[in-house]
């Protein structure tokens, strides 16, 4: 299962890349605007709040698009060929899904903790 899950990983790993990148972008940006003006700010909280939601959703969505790219291609005919049992398949991309999303959710609440403190 182990094999799986880094296969779907790296499959995927600009797209969780780009994540990586907004959120150190809108990061940036509101430790930029917190210095300018108190009024800014929380609109870029209420930003990063917006966008660690709809991370979650965003990841789970990808998640399905992922499952039904694999089994509409070529790769998902090879995927079942391999000796594994389809259940460790499908766990293992569910796995990858979860451990993204988890990843992702809990660097926007440890930021948005952060922002706390600097404020």
């Amino acid at each position: 299962m182990g094999k799986i899950m880094k296969y779907a990983f790296i499959k995927n790993k600009s797209r969780y890349l780009i994540r990586v990148a907004i959120l150190a972008i809108l990061e940036a940006i509101f430790l930029i605007v917190s210095r300018l003006s108190w009024k800014y700010s929380i609109g870029m909280s209420i930003a990063l709040m917006v966008a660690a939601i709809g991370t979650v959703f965003v990841v789970v969505i990808e998640g399905i698009g992922m499952y039904n790219r694999d089994l509409r291609d070529k790769s998902g005919y090879m995927i079942f060929m391999t000796p594994l049992p389809a259940w460790q398949i499908i766990v293992g991309k569910i796995l990858v899904i979860l451990i993204v999303g988890t990843a992702l959710f809990s660097a926007y609440c440890f930021l948005g903790y952060a922002d706390l403190h600097v404020l």
